[in-house]
Protein backbone atom coordinates (compact mmCIF):
# COMPACT_ATOMS: atom_id res chain seq x y z
CA UNK A 1 0.00 0.00 0.00
CA UNK A 2 2.82 2.41 0.80
CA UNK A 3 5.75 3.01 -1.55
CA UNK A 4 9.20 2.10 -0.31
CA UNK A 5 10.70 4.96 -2.30
CA UNK A 6 9.56 8.12 -4.05
CA UNK A 7 11.14 10.43 -6.58
CA UNK A 8 10.63 12.56 -9.65
CA UNK A 9 10.49 11.94 -13.39
CA UNK A 10 10.09 14.29 -16.35
CA UNK A 11 8.83 14.00 -19.90
CA UNK A 12 11.32 14.22 -22.77
CA UNK A 13 9.00 13.44 -25.67
CA UNK A 14 5.33 13.87 -26.58
CA UNK A 15 4.96 10.08 -26.61
CA UNK A 16 4.98 9.44 -22.87
CA UNK A 17 8.70 8.80 -22.39
CA UNK A 18 10.36 10.04 -19.22
CA UNK A 19 13.73 10.10 -17.53
CA UNK A 20 14.39 9.53 -13.85
CA UNK A 21 17.32 8.48 -11.68
CA UNK A 22 17.98 4.74 -11.72
CA UNK A 23 18.17 4.56 -7.93
CA UNK A 24 14.56 5.77 -7.71
CA UNK A 25 13.16 2.77 -9.62
CA UNK A 26 15.82 0.15 -8.82
CA UNK A 27 14.21 -3.12 -7.69
CA UNK A 28 10.63 -1.87 -8.04
CA UNK A 29 8.02 -4.52 -8.76
CA UNK A 30 5.51 -1.81 -9.61
CA UNK A 31 6.26 1.82 -10.48
CA UNK A 32 3.50 4.40 -10.64
CA UNK A 33 3.47 8.07 -11.46
CA UNK A 34 1.02 10.78 -10.55
CA UNK A 35 0.59 13.36 -13.29
CA UNK A 36 -2.07 16.04 -13.54
CA UNK A 37 -4.05 14.47 -10.71
CA UNK A 38 -4.14 10.96 -12.19
CA UNK A 39 -2.15 7.83 -11.40
CA UNK A 40 -0.51 5.90 -14.22
CA UNK A 41 1.54 2.72 -14.38
CA UNK A 42 4.99 3.20 -15.92
CA UNK A 43 7.41 0.66 -17.35
CA UNK A 44 11.20 0.72 -17.23
CA UNK A 45 12.55 0.57 -20.79
CA UNK A 46 16.22 0.74 -19.82
CA UNK A 47 18.41 1.76 -16.91
CA UNK A 48 22.07 2.28 -16.09
CA UNK A 49 23.44 2.03 -12.57
CA UNK A 50 26.73 3.55 -13.74
CA UNK A 51 25.06 6.72 -15.01
CA UNK A 52 22.18 6.53 -12.51
CA UNK A 53 19.55 7.04 -15.22
CA UNK A 54 16.42 5.17 -16.23
CA UNK A 55 14.21 5.59 -19.28
CA UNK A 56 10.51 5.06 -18.60
CA UNK A 57 7.46 4.67 -20.80
CA UNK A 58 3.87 5.60 -20.03
CA UNK A 59 0.54 5.83 -21.79
CA UNK A 60 0.44 9.62 -21.34
CA UNK A 61 0.80 11.88 -24.35
CA UNK A 62 1.65 15.47 -23.51
CA UNK A 63 3.13 18.64 -24.98
CA UNK A 64 4.75 19.41 -21.62
CA UNK A 65 8.08 17.75 -22.43
CA UNK A 66 11.57 19.24 -22.11
CA UNK A 67 13.79 19.53 -25.20
CA UNK A 68 17.47 18.71 -24.79
CA UNK A 69 19.93 21.48 -25.66
CA UNK A 70 20.95 20.85 -29.27
CA UNK A 71 24.61 21.27 -28.48
CA UNK A 72 24.58 19.66 -25.04
CA UNK A 73 27.19 21.81 -23.34
CA UNK A 74 26.67 23.10 -19.84
CA UNK A 75 28.27 26.49 -19.19
CA UNK A 76 29.97 27.18 -15.88
CA UNK A 77 28.06 29.83 -13.93
CA UNK A 78 24.90 29.82 -16.06
CA UNK A 79 21.62 30.15 -14.23
CA UNK A 80 19.49 27.05 -13.90
CA UNK A 81 16.15 25.97 -12.49
CA UNK A 82 15.31 22.58 -11.01
CA UNK A 83 11.93 20.98 -10.39
CA UNK A 84 10.81 17.96 -8.41
CA UNK A 85 8.68 16.54 -5.64
CA UNK A 86 10.82 16.73 -2.50
CA UNK A 87 9.79 15.44 0.91
CA UNK A 88 6.68 13.69 -0.33
CA UNK A 89 4.09 13.11 2.42
CA UNK A 90 5.60 16.09 4.26
CA UNK A 91 5.15 19.00 1.86
CA UNK A 92 2.04 19.75 -0.16
CA UNK A 93 1.47 17.52 -3.17
CA UNK A 94 2.77 19.94 -5.82
CA UNK A 95 6.01 20.36 -7.72
CA UNK A 96 8.72 22.56 -6.22
CA UNK A 97 10.84 24.88 -8.36
CA UNK A 98 14.20 26.22 -7.20
CA UNK A 99 16.84 28.33 -8.95
CA UNK A 100 20.61 28.54 -8.79
CA UNK A 101 23.60 28.24 -11.08
CA UNK A 102 26.09 25.73 -12.42
CA UNK A 103 28.76 25.94 -9.73
CA UNK A 104 31.24 23.35 -11.02
CA UNK A 105 31.74 21.21 -14.11
CA UNK A 106 32.82 18.34 -11.87
CA UNK A 107 31.04 16.43 -9.11
CA UNK A 108 32.50 13.91 -6.67
CA UNK A 109 35.81 12.18 -7.45
CA UNK A 110 35.20 9.21 -9.74
CA UNK A 111 31.69 10.25 -10.77
CA UNK A 112 30.85 10.02 -14.46
CA UNK A 113 29.25 12.80 -16.49
CA UNK A 114 27.94 14.89 -13.60
CA UNK A 115 28.12 18.60 -12.84
CA UNK A 116 27.44 20.55 -9.66
CA UNK A 117 24.61 23.07 -9.28
CA UNK A 118 23.32 25.23 -6.44
CA UNK A 119 19.53 25.17 -6.85
CA UNK A 120 18.32 23.62 -3.56
CA UNK A 121 17.05 20.04 -3.69
CA UNK A 122 15.72 17.64 -1.05
CA UNK A 123 15.01 13.89 -0.79
CA UNK A 124 12.45 13.11 -3.48
CA UNK A 125 14.01 15.54 -5.98
CA UNK A 126 16.13 12.79 -7.52
CA UNK A 127 15.26 12.25 -11.16
CA UNK A 128 14.01 15.80 -11.64
CA UNK A 129 15.13 18.06 -14.51
CA UNK A 130 17.65 20.89 -14.44
CA UNK A 131 17.03 23.44 -17.20
CA UNK A 132 18.46 26.66 -18.60
CA UNK A 133 16.74 30.05 -18.48
CA UNK A 134 15.47 29.34 -22.01
CA UNK A 135 13.88 26.04 -21.03
CA UNK A 136 16.57 23.72 -22.42
CA UNK A 137 17.21 20.47 -20.57
CA UNK A 138 20.74 20.63 -19.16
CA UNK A 139 20.72 17.68 -16.80
CA UNK A 140 18.92 15.47 -14.30
CA UNK A 141 19.20 15.69 -10.52
CA UNK A 142 20.94 12.60 -9.14
CA UNK A 143 21.76 13.55 -5.57
CA UNK A 144 23.38 15.83 -3.03
CA UNK A 145 26.07 15.60 -0.37
CA UNK A 146 25.44 13.56 2.77
CA UNK A 147 24.89 16.52 5.08
CA UNK A 148 24.62 14.44 8.26
CA UNK A 149 28.00 12.79 7.73
CA UNK A 150 29.67 16.13 7.03
CA UNK A 151 28.09 17.85 10.03
CA UNK A 152 29.65 15.13 12.20
CA UNK A 153 32.99 16.31 10.79
CA UNK A 154 32.22 19.95 11.56
CA UNK A 155 31.35 20.92 7.98
CA UNK A 156 27.97 22.40 6.97
CA UNK A 157 27.63 22.26 3.16
CA UNK A 158 25.14 24.50 1.39
CA UNK A 159 23.42 23.67 -1.90
CA UNK A 160 26.05 21.24 -3.20
CA UNK A 161 23.95 19.15 -5.59
CA UNK A 162 24.73 16.98 -8.58
CA UNK A 163 23.13 16.42 -11.97
CA UNK A 164 23.84 14.06 -14.84
CA UNK A 165 24.79 16.08 -17.92
CA UNK A 166 22.11 16.08 -20.64
CA UNK A 167 24.77 14.95 -23.10
CA UNK A 168 24.66 11.53 -21.46
CA UNK A 169 20.88 11.58 -21.25
CA UNK A 170 20.77 12.18 -25.01
CA UNK A 171 23.22 9.37 -25.73
CA UNK A 172 21.33 6.99 -23.45
CA UNK A 173 17.96 7.88 -24.95
CA UNK A 174 19.23 7.58 -28.52
CA UNK A 175 20.72 4.17 -27.75
CA UNK A 176 17.28 2.88 -26.80
CA UNK A 177 15.43 4.69 -29.61
CA UNK A 178 13.60 7.13 -27.38
CA UNK A 179 11.77 9.92 -29.18
CA UNK A 180 13.91 12.66 -27.67
CA UNK A 181 13.32 16.22 -28.84
CA UNK A 182 16.20 18.65 -29.37
CA UNK A 183 15.81 22.38 -28.85
CA UNK A 184 15.62 23.16 -32.57
CA UNK A 185 12.37 21.17 -32.66
CA UNK A 186 11.12 21.60 -29.12
CA UNK A 187 9.18 24.24 -27.17
CA UNK A 188 11.35 27.13 -25.97
CA UNK A 189 10.05 30.24 -24.25
CA UNK A 190 11.54 33.71 -24.00
CA UNK A 191 9.41 34.64 -21.00
CA UNK A 192 10.70 33.43 -17.61
CA UNK A 193 7.19 32.81 -16.29
CA UNK A 194 6.36 30.65 -19.31
CA UNK A 195 9.60 28.68 -18.91
CA UNK A 196 8.89 28.03 -15.25
CA UNK A 197 5.29 27.04 -15.92
CA UNK A 198 6.38 24.60 -18.61
CA UNK A 199 9.08 23.13 -16.34
CA UNK A 200 6.68 22.46 -13.47
CA UNK A 201 4.14 20.96 -15.88
CA UNK A 202 6.73 18.49 -17.25
CA UNK A 203 7.43 16.65 -13.99
CA UNK A 204 5.62 13.73 -12.40
CA UNK A 205 5.76 12.08 -8.99
CA UNK A 206 7.10 8.54 -8.90
CA UNK A 207 6.29 5.86 -6.36
CA UNK A 208 8.17 2.55 -6.12
CA UNK A 209 6.38 -0.50 -4.69
CA UNK A 210 7.72 -3.90 -3.69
Amino acid sequence: EDPIRTGTAFFVSPFGELFTAAHVVDGCLVTEMEFEGETHRVDILAQSTLLDVALLSSSVETDKYLPIRSEPKVVLGERVAAAGFPLQNVLANSANLTVGNVSSMKALPGSLGKFQFSAPVQPGSSGGPVISEQGELLGMTTGTLNVTALIDKGVVPQNVNFALDAKYLAQFGDRYSAGLIRTEDGPLHADVAAVNEHLVASVAQLACYQ
